[in-house]
């Protein structure tokens, strides 16, 4: 049964990601669910059972993306853009550090 809620919300994880990066510019959608996602990891950590990892692994873990992140700012530095690579990188990193802290705060 875990397994199938795992599925289930991996699944609505993939499609709001999904939506989130045809919807937005490219680096504006993966920053919008990365970030989200660390929130809603934070504000999940204190959770128990079945749900908490369903929500973890399953929503959560198709929700965020470190394979597109990576991959956006390497071909921003092959095009020798390292100042908005920089920036994005940046941007994701202390702000995904920071929304956990504040989901963490509010769970």
């Amino acid at each position: 049964m875990t397994i199938l809620v795992i599925a289930v919300l991996g699944a609505t994880g993939a499609i709001l990601r999904a939506v989130a990066t045809n919807r937005l510019p490219a680096l504006v959608g993966t920053l919008a669910v990365n970030l989200g996602a660390a929130f809603l990891l934070g504000l999940s950590a204190q959770w128990d059972g079945v749900a908490a990892i369903a929500v973890r692994v399953g929503l959560l873990g198709a929700l965020s993306t470190w394979s597109t992140l990576a991959h956006q700012v390497a071909d921003l530095l092959r095009r020798g853009r390292r100042g908005p690579a920089a920036i994005y990188l940046g941007s994701t990193l202390t702000g995904g550090v920071l929304l956990a802290w504040l989901g963490l705060a509010f769970g």
